[in-house]
């Protein structure tokens, strides 16, 4: 049973709240805000990876493992598995991949796709997540997914494929073969791929290999010796990344997503503190009766504290539905960015909201926990009769700020040394961030008070606006922090995203020389049509064999030595004579991926094990790294070795087309008459660069909604503190519209007053947004994919974001300052009585 004095606080506190519309508002717009957009990335990101969980895995369940063959020119066979089933290994899954260009009759839309052939007898009752035991034992296909394996054979294909593949017509393949009707199902197992029965897929592509074996179910450390000992020398059990392969591909959109995600929700939070602190000044009445009444202040804080953490539980519950709902409606926008980036698919599920929840309502009521913190703390000195001048004097605690930036620099300089990973990094960067928050407020008063003593006396109004802003600089700082915050990180992203958007321009348009790229599984009957022409075309193979370093899988790529090729490749880092020993075969070319990955530099020996196409066995080889190569934006660790390294028949998937000029036109028209042939996909240089930077470009839009949110939460976080101040200063105000001063005068010098702290914070925020870019280049970037890249100082880019967030703030002060104008003389000069 509550006490009275906790019912009576209680009453109070629900009551005040409906006497405080705008700061109340500000709240829970705040609170709600931060919990929608956390929940959003948390869902979005977790999605995701759940799609990735279930990525290549066929519509199957619990597979860890696979085996494949060791070389592409030798692959797996019917007889491999029958082998392999005879002898007791009857979890095999036997499964087609191939990418094919299917069209529409009549049409000349072409559509790549991945066609997944699918032996649904091999599996038992359990494997198929679809399937289910009947009563007398036979197996049943679930109502979403028809029994695609038997005759009216189908294709199932995710519903999100619908708008890309929704014409009723046959779909046919290069050979004129129809593909089997098309049925759409709701299944996350479904990825971009279409699914069928591998003998209708075999049948239609007139093949009789295997792409590979899938193991169903987790093998024991016996059970894995056993198969491993049983597999024929041209096969190997390898284990099933589920989904890493593409979670490293989108390791970038993810980072940046949530990294956005956690600065928006601690910008809410500066907004929280701000109104918070609005709604007590606004009650200060009260809590001196309370006093007076009895009420302690432990008692008081306490029943504010209960209040508060009960609303920032609701709002987080209402956040996290509503991120709930952000994220069902963004996922195919979000699904459609990866498809086109990475070719991986994002399905929404509809799973997890009391997880997602509680992971909000903890992160919300801390948050509002910390904001709440500074309120009562100064609600605190006021109850206690501690009065603060307005006027900026030196006194004992100012310069605390100056020696806290300092302490705090030192500390993210000797953590950077001291530590590795991505936790290390972002932790150098939020205290870099917080170093800029304490200089800021230590050195905005001291810049207010020089400007002052610069202006003239006889401009009155210039001098009291000046005087004035000392104080409205210390009473704001709060707010200032949020928005220096803001800024910093918008310019940190904004010149990080055009640094490595300048570099991987300049690195495509240098290494991309080739007049056309070939793309092609099988590029025979291509390079025999094209040497039964008359055009004058270079041929580039660039071969390609897997090895391994230091028990990790690396990827060996074939690199030609002449002065084109040489003049095309950009080094971070080279040798003195690094061609020569390349050219050689004495030296080898690293990616700086692959340096940072195994912490390798110039002069260091490394030893690979390969096994060339010729033969069946690995072969070890030494070389010595000679050079460190720029490899924007490939996850895969690789190394470059000359041709003569490669053996003829080591198959290559990547031709360089050298055209000569008067032959360009000539083979343009040449290549696309032989469409018709299957899995090869001629690029021109042009095209090539153009998709690049669209991609490129696309991977960080929402990156920059982010940081458009960011910066109004700001902005509203700003204007809050300012709307508190001018409550605090309404006396002044008074008396100085009591001496003739228009009030359309002295609300535009007050504006004048908050645009300068405003954009005296913004410059300040420019040299740490400079070293916070530098930072996520040089380190976050580092750690977490393995390259870096110069950094760009484009100071148009910056003037033009910092001038649009000058206006953005500019005009969300307009609003109050307009309003303030309607005030009557006569409701102004009441607080003079």
């Amino acid at each position: 049973m509550l006490s009275p004095e906790w019912q009576a606080l209680n009453r109070l506190s629900w009551q005040s709240d409906k006497r405080s519309i705008l700061p109340l508002l500000f709240v829970l717009l705040a609170m709600l805000a931060a919990s929608s957009g956390f929940t959003t990335v948390l869902k979005i990101n977790q999605t995701a990876r759940n799609s990735y969980q279930s990525a290549n895995q066929a519509l199957v369940s619990g597979v860890f493992f696979k085996v494949e063959s060791r070389r592409d020119e030798q692959k797996v066979t019917k007889a491999d598995y029958a082998t392999l089933r005879q002898q007791g290994f009857n979890n095999l899954l036997p499964i087609l991949r191939t990418s094919q260009r299917i069209s529409e009759p009549n049409e000349n839309q072409i559509r790549r796709v991945e066609l997944v052939g699918l032996d649904i007898f091999a599996l038992s009752a359990t494997s198929f997540i679809h399937m289910n035991a009947s009563t007398n034992g036979s197996r049943v296909a679930s109502p979403t997914i028809p029994p695609f394996w038997q005759s009216p054979y189908k294709t199932l294909a995710h519903q999100n494929l619908t708008s890309q593949l929704s014409s009723k017509a046959a779909w046919l393949l290069d050979n004129g073969r129809a593909l089997p009707d098309i049925h759409y199902v709701d299944n996350e197992q479904l990825g971009n791929e279409l699914v069928l029965d591998i003998g209708v897929l075999q049948s239609l592509l007139d093949i009789n290999y295997l792409s590979e074996l899938l193991v169903v179910g987790d093998l024991s450390e016996t059970a894995y010796q056993n198969l491993e000992q049983s597999l024929p020398d041209h096969l190997k059990l390898v284990s099933v990344n589920t989904g890493e392969d593409a979670q490293q591909l989108t390791n970038s959109f993810h980072l940046n997503l949530l990294a956005m995600g956690i600065l928006m929700f601690v910008v809410c939070m500066f907004v929280v503190m701000n109104a918070l602190h609005l709604l007590l000044q606004k009650r200060i009445n009260q809590f001196r009766i309370c006093r007076q009444l009895g009420i302690s202040r432990q008692q008081l804080f306490f029943s504010l504290t209960v209040h508060w953490t009960l609303i920032s539980i609701i709002m987080a519950m209402l956040g996290a539905l509503l991120g709930s709902f952000l994220a069902q409606q963004l996922t195919p926008a979000v699904n459609q960015t990866l498809q086109n980036l990475y070719g991986v698919n994002l399905t929404y599920s509809v799973a997890g909201y009391w997880q997602y929840a509680s992971i909000t309502v903890a992160a919300n009521v801390i948050g509002t926990l910390c904001a709440l913190t500074l309120p009562l703390s100064q609600l605190n000195q006021t109850l206690a009769k501690i009065r603060d001048s307005r006027g900026f004097v030196f006194k004992q605690g100012h310069h605390t700020w100056l020696i806290a930036a300092l302490t705090l620099a030192l500390l993210g300089y000797m953590v950077a040394l001291l530590f590795n990973g991505l936790f290390a990094s972002f932790l150098v960067v939020a205290i870099i961030l917080f170093s800029g928050c304490s200089l800021l407020i230590y050195f905005l008063p001291i810049a207010l008070k020089a400007l002052f003593k610069t202006v003239p006396k006889r401009l009155t109004m210039l001098s009291w606006s000046l005087a004035d802003s000392v104080g409205l600089s210390r009473s704001s700082k709060i707010a200032c922090c949020a928005f220096f915050i803001a800024v910093a990180t918008n310019v940190g992203m904004n010149l990080m995203i055009d640094s490595f958007r300048n570099a991987t321009e300049q690195w495509l348009n240098q290494r991309l020389i080739a007049n056309y790229y070939l793309y092609s599984e099988e590029a025979d009957s291509f390079l025999n049509a094209l040497s039964n022409t008359e055009l004058n075309v270079r041929v580039v193979p660039r071969r390609t064999q897997a090895a391994q370093m230091n028990d990790e899988g690396v990827r060996l790529n074939s690199y030609p030595v002449d002065a084109l090729y040489q003049a095309s490749l950009l080094f971070e880092a080279e040798a003195a004579n690094a061609w020569q020993g390349f050219k050689n075969n004495e030296t080898i070319f690293i990616s700086q991926q692959t340096a940072n990955h195994f912490n390798l530099s110039l002069g260091d020996e490394i030893t690979l094990s390969t096994a060339p196409s010729s033969s069946d066995t690995s072969i070890n080889i030494s070389r010595v790294v000679s050079a460190i190569y720029y490899d924007y934006g490939n996850t895969e660790r690789q190394l470059l070795l000359p041709e003569s390294f490669f053996d003829a028949s080591t198959k290559s998937r990547l031709y360089g087309l050298h055209v000569a000029p008067n032959d360009i036109d000539k083979f343009s028209d040449w290549y696309q008459t032989q469409d018709q042939l299957n899995n090869t996909d001629v690029i021109s240089i042009e095209q090539l660069l153009i998709t690049s930077m669209r991609t490129f470009d696309r991977t960080f839009i929402i990156t920059g909604s982010l940081n458009l949110v960011t910066l109004v939460v700001a902005a509203i976080s700003l204007v809050t503190s300012f709307l508190l101040i001018n409550q605090g200063s309404a006396a002044t105000h008074s008396l100085i519209r009591s001496l003739g001063i228009a009030n359309t005068r002295l609300s535009l010098w007050i504006l004048f007053q908050y645009s300068l702290i405003v954009l005296l914070s913004c410059l300040m925020a420019i040299p740490f947004g400079i070293a916070l870019s530098w930072l996520l280049i040089n380190f976050i970037n580092v750690q977490a994919f393995g390259w870096s890249y110069p950094l760009l100082l484009d100071s148009i880019s910056i003037f033009k974001l910092t001038s649009a967030s000058l206006a953005l703030l500019v005009a969300a002060m307009i609003l109050p300052a307009y309003f303030r104008t309607k005030n009557p003389l006569l409701e102004d000069l009441k607080w003079l009585s």
